[in-house]
């Protein structure tokens, strides 16, 4: 297990960037992996240190793994007809979620790709976004259709709750803060970043400007990192949405999703 934090960002022409978090800035690498189209959404598992990447075709959407190194690349699921743009994994127990908005369900699976089971399919109109409480057991995800909405269950798919239904267009990512104790989500329509408690309440807009489109969040510590395809670049802020830089503009084209492992604190 890396004893240092890691930041992952999946670039939309075909690459997955990691950067070390102990420095004074954050310098991007591309993972050196063999065909990669159009990747979405990144996880890490990091006693396993394994990194997962939904891949988005034209036909259908898959999921990857392999090591930071490159080393150990392997398809563990792959379906026609679907759009994974989500991926959560479950370190407790050693599944990995998944959400998918051609086939409007949440699923799951053994790390290896076997046991695949769907856990929701009911009342689910664009599924997009995934995160894992392991401290409550609980995932939270985002829908962006006709009524967009952020959701939470427990990981069977039962005692499922809407804890945020208004003032949405297109809820993208979603992070939970260091403690776990808060929720925050970017809505890419909206051009802002909004946090509430675990069970929806106390409700905060942190960022609003229309100078921004973030895809995916990442919170770590103060500080809060995005990606932003206005910007081609990631954007974070350190005093709670107060004031924003971006960083990396010669990186990215299209940053889509964002995990950050904090490493041993």
């Amino acid at each position: 297990m890396p004893q240092g934090g890691l930041i992952f960002v999946a670039e939309a022409s075909g690459d997955i960037f990691v950067s070390d978090l102990g420095g004074d800035t954050l310098q991007f690498w591309p993972i050196p992996l063999g065909h990669v189209e159009y990747p979405v959404a990144v996880d890490y598992h990091p006693s396993q240190d394994l990194v997962f990447w939904s891949d988005v075709g034209l036909l259908d959407s898959s999921i990857h793994r392999a090591n930071p190194d490159g080393s150990a690349q392997r398809t563990v699921f792959a379906k026609n007809g679907s759009v994974i743009d989500g991926l959560a994994l479950d370190l407790t127990k050693d599944r990995l979620y998944w959400t998918d908005t051609g086939y409007d369900e949440i699923g799951s699976m053994d790390l290896d790709g076997s046991d695949n089971r769907v856990i929701l399919s009911d009342d689910l109109d664009e599924p997009r976004a995934i995160v894992i409480h392991d401290g409550t057991r609980k995932m939270y995800w985002t829908d962006w259709g006709n009524a967009p909405k952020i959701e939470k269950a427990n990981l069977d798919g039962s005692s499922r709750e809407v804890i945020v239904d208004s003032q949405l267009i297109y809820p993208n990512g979603l992070a939970f803060s260091s403690d776990g104790q808060t929720l925050f989500w970017c809505d890419a329509a909206r051009d802002r970043i909004e946090s509430v408690d675990l069970n929806g309440e106390n409700r905060q807009l942190l960022l609003a400007t229309s100078g921004i489109h973030p895809f995916d969040l990442a919170v770590y510590g103060n500080r809060i990192v995005w990606s932003d395809w206005s910007h081609r670049a990631l954007g974070y802020s350190d005093d709670g949405g107060a004031t924003h830089s971006f960083i990396h503009d010669y990186v990215f084209e299209r940053p889509m999703g964002i995990h950050l492992y904090p490493g041993i604190l």
